[in-house]
């Protein structure tokens, strides 16, 4: 089902480009608070902020994991921080989840949904930074350091080729309008099919760095009991994460 428009004082105001810009989208502005909606008042109304939970094998629900590293009896123990610095690549696994697996016959449906949804991270990540190199040139033409150049799809600049600012501007935002966001809408709203067994995804969190997704964990499957949102689930890394082609 596709989202709803709702109230929020999560995310920075909406606010124009400047004038004679050559982008013809609004602005999401910077800044970031806890989640909120309006009250009658116009006011603050705080919120319980609800999760996704997965489901083992058996059934029985999972909660999310949380930082946990190994103990004087080398078992794992929730909220402890790493000792020896080997240790904080498996300790920040819980933000960042793990790789990708790779394709393999007749695996499972969340497998390949997880997949193709890396992928369509991997090209948001990249059409927004051409977005923002892009405005950053035509913000900022008189800085010596600008954003470097991503061989997956941004556009040399200044300008070579044929094409105008304007145009490449154009181009960058039919793009994200047309084909990257709507490739993500698909896969988050709509049941997917793979292997012929179908899969929809019930709850999705971003895990995002400067509006990049580096990481994501993904719920797929039913409502159980008391309403909990229940299914399948899998925590994975963005691998590549500014690529357009990366499995």
């Amino acid at each position: 089902m596709p989202p709803k428009s709702t109230s929020t004082f999560k995310l920075a105001d909406v606010i124009n480009q400047t004038n004679n810009s050559p982008f013809k989208m609004r602005i999401r502005d910077v800044g970031w608070h806890p989640d909120a909606a309006k009250n009658g008042n116009g006011g603050r109304e705080e919120l319980f902020i609800e999760e996704a939970i997965g489901r083992d094998k058996d059934g029985f629900l999972i909660p999310f994991g949380v930082p946990k590293s190994k103990g004087s009896s080398t078992n794992d123990v929730p909220f402890k921080e790493p000792t020896q610095p080997g240790d904080w690549e498996a300790f920040n696994r819980w933000i960042l989840g793990g790789p990708v697996p790779d394709p393999a016959p007749d695996e499972p449906a969340l497998t390949s949904l997880v997949r193709a949804l890396a992928g369509a991270c991997r090209r948001y990540n990249a059409s927004l930074h051409r977005l923002r190199r892009l405005h950053y040139h035509v913000t900022h033409p008189q800085e010596k350091i600008f954003p470097p150049r991503n061989p997956h799809g941004d556009p040399a600049l200044p300008p070579t080729g044929g094409k105008t600012l304007s145009q490449l501007v154009a181009d960058a935002e039919d793009n994200w309008k047309t084909v990257v966001v709507p490739e993500m809408y698909n896969l988050l709203d709509n049941a997917q099919s793979y292997n012929g067994k179908e899969i929809r995804v019930i709850a999705v969190d971003m895990i995002e760095v400067n509006g990049y997704i580096v990481s994501m964990r993904v719920v797929a499957g039913g409502t159980g009991a008391n309403g909990e949102i229940g299914g399948s689930s899998s925590h994975v890394s963005i691998s590549s994460a500014f690529s357009s082609h990366s499995p």
